[in-house]
């Protein structure tokens, strides 16, 4: 998955994540992130950790001291003050922002990846190196995100016209009270899940992520990360960042080449016995009910 990648001469960049609980996983991720920085003349890690009980703070910490500069957050007392996780996830993110504006305002990039089970498995440098690339090709790209395999799993970050124009769990929790949690998943999250080719063109999305992105730091330093919605409900703290870049003209893009490996936890399991049983179920009582789709 490495290649041979001159360091872009000039070109600096903040990386920065939130991790809660993800010591099991930065053994791997860690090495990954710094295969990364081949792309970079300069890297630094500006990193917020939540409440942990297996040690991630103190391996951060450990990881940044070993070789690389940046900054470990410690954000351990979100946990009791708010207990909406997405809330407390957007509340790290512009922690890590308005250090990295205050700290590095004449940085290029801004890496935002996951610091869990999204990132352990080796993430090719020479492609990473080519999305940022393309990114700089044009002065209105703004940012691009990583595709993933076997398929596209991050739904609930993404925006596209046709692709996926809604908020998908919002769509799972507002169904029909006589729909099934499972079937409402399968036709909002599992269904779009796509396969995507990785020869094909970088194509534009509203928003995104999927554990890894590159941002022309210029377009992040108005926007701000949100992990509600108008009505106090949760959602993914990414969508609010995006719309303020393309508010300001900016373009976003997933990058198929790049590409990580979805978590299998947020795939479909097809071997899932109860999954059919219930969709079988529940087909036959709407065939009979004569009823609409959830």
């Amino acid at each position: 998955m490495s290649g041979r990648v001159a360091r872009a001469s000039g070109r600096k960049a903040i990386f920065t994540g939130v991790a809660r609980n993800c010591a099991p996983y930065l053994r791997d991720v860690l090495p990954n992130l710094r295969r990364l920085e081949r792309a970079y003349q300069a890297v630094r890690y500006v990193v917020a950790v939540g409440e942990s009980s297996d040690g991630t703070l103190e391996t951060l910490q450990r990881g940044l001291a070993d070789g690389r500069a940046g900054h470990v957050i410690d954000m351990t007392c979100l946990e009791r003050d708010e207990p909406r996780r997405t809330v407390r996830i957007a509340m790290a993110r512009n922690a890590c922002m308005s250090l990295a504006r205050a700290e590095y305002p004449d940085f290029d990039h801004l890496v935002a990846f996951d610091l869990d089970n999204v990132l352990v498995n080796p993430v090719c440098d020479v492609e990473f190196a080519r999305a940022g690339d393309w990114l700089d090709a044009d002065e209105r790209r703004a940012g691009v995100f990583a595709s993933a395999i076997p398929q596209y799993y991050d739904l609930w970050a993404l925006r596209h016209p046709v692709w996926c124009p809604y908020d998908v769990w919002h769509a799972v929790w507002d169904r029909h009270r006589w729909c099934p949690f499972e079937v409402s998943k399968l036709r909002h999250v599992y269904a779009k899940q796509v396969r995507i080719a990785r020869d094909a063109s970088p194509f534009p999305v509203l928003s995104a992520f999927g554990g890894l992105s590159v941002y022309k730091m210029r377009f992040t330093k108005m926007a701000r990360y949100s992990g509600e919605d108008a009505a106090g409900r949760e959602r993914a703290e990414h969508v609010s960042f995006n719309d303020s870049i393309v508010e300001q003209g900016g373009s976003l893009f997933v990058f198929p080449s790049l590409v990580v490996r979805a978590p299998p936890e947020h795939l479909f399991d097809a071997a899932d016995a109860s999954a059919w049983l219930k969709l079988a179920v529940w087909m036959k009582d709407r065939h009979a009910a004569k009823r609409q789709p959830c």
